[in-house]
């Protein structure tokens, strides 16, 4: 079953399976695969974060929770001066033969992003370093266990409490703060301020404006 799903993950668009020959591989690769293998479900289970920053300067944060059953939930904050929304997606990862596979099967907003694989760099500690099949790299950065109580359903999502674990990690995005000022109405100002380990915290980003709903 793992080298018919190295088969398929082999497949490049266009190229018709036929043209693709058995991968030849020795008992001594094999087991030595099949160890990694082992070895990476152990050391990345628990939980990830990552953050980017779009060209249109949309921070989109993420926290990954990979269980050892083999399932996961993805929650995501998007942020930009002015606008924040969340998405929550569940599904199945694995390692298999070196690569970390994970695919979405369901998702709070109806989409599924395709399924991500990707090598794992040696060695894993409080980072993640991995490299997609097109060369994009990323790093992801251990973030802290979700208590007993956490809900990993759809339906459990709570924004506070991922505000709470992307903010001590210091990748929460863009967030609100109240300037001291208000309008003809009597509403506060607020200015944006980008918390981020992509900037320089000493030099936030900001924009003066409503806070988001």
């Amino acid at each position: 079953m793992k080298y018919l799903l190295l088969l398929v993950l082999a497949l490049l668009p266009g190229t018709p399976a036929s043209a693709l020959e058995q991968p030849k591989l020795t008992e001594a690769r094999i087991h030595e695969l099949d160890q990694r293998d082992s070895e990476l479900f152990g050391k990345i289970a628990g939980v990830w974060m990552f953050e980017s920053m779009g060209p249109d300067f949309r921070h989109v944060a993420q926290r990954s929770i990979y269980r050892e059953d083999g399932t996961f939930v993805a929650d995501y904050r998007f942020s930009s001066a002015g606008k924040i929304s969340y998405r929550r997606a569940t599904g199945i990862w694995y390692p298999l033969m070196g690569w970390f596979c994970e695919e979405e099967t369901k998702s709070d907003d109806g989409r599924l992003i395709p399924r991500m694989v990707r090598w794992v760099n040696d060695p894993i500690g409080q980072e993640l370093n991995v490299v997609s099949r097109t060369g994009m790299k990323a790093v992801l950065i251990r973030g802290e266990a979700v208590g007993n109580d956490f809900d990993g359903s759809l339906d459990g999502f709570s924004k506070k409490e991922l505000d709470a674990s992307l903010a001590a990690k210091n990748l929460i995005g863009f967030i609100p703060e109240e300037t001291g000022e208000k309008d003809s109405d009597g509403k506060p100002f607020y200015r944006w301020i980008l918390k981020s380990r992509l900037m320089d915290p000493t030099e936030p980003e900001k924009e003066r404006g409503p806070a988001a709903k």
